[in-house]
């Protein structure tokens, strides 16, 4: 016998990507990675790049429709580790991150600031 669960319920965004974030901000790469999460309206193509100051793309993901995690429908949370598309390690600073969501007639980006400290 045990108490009665609570429920608990996601209420999807209005708009077809909403909530990014990530976590720890600023985060250390050399110890641990960050959470980049986002939620979707529904299973999207997805395309994160993250650039530095001067707007050179450092790091690119992609994310298919229906990939888990990255491209379905509700939170998504996807892992940096601090590197860029060579696998080194990025510099100490502040980093942008766009999140472009590829939807059946329109792109949406979002951005976001990240923070890399040593």
């Amino acid at each position: 016998y045990s108490d009665a669960s609570q429920s608990i319920y996601l209420s999807l965004p209005e708009d077809n990507i909403s909530q990014i974030a990530n976590y720890p901000n600023p985060f250390d790469s050399r110890y641990k990675n960050t959470t980049i999460t986002y939620v979707l309206k529904n299973d999207y193509e997805v395309t994160i790049r993250i650039f530095d100051l001067f707007g050179n793309i450092i790091k690119t993901a992609k994310y298919p429709r229906f990939a888990n995690p990255g491209g379905i429908q509700g939170v998504n949370n996807i892992f940096w580790d601090g590197t860029n598309d060579n696998g080194e390690k990025v510099a100490q600073g502040m980093y942008i991150m766009m999140v472009e969501v590829k939807t059946e007639n329109k792109s949406i980006r979002k951005n976001w600031k990240i923070g890399v400290i040593h």
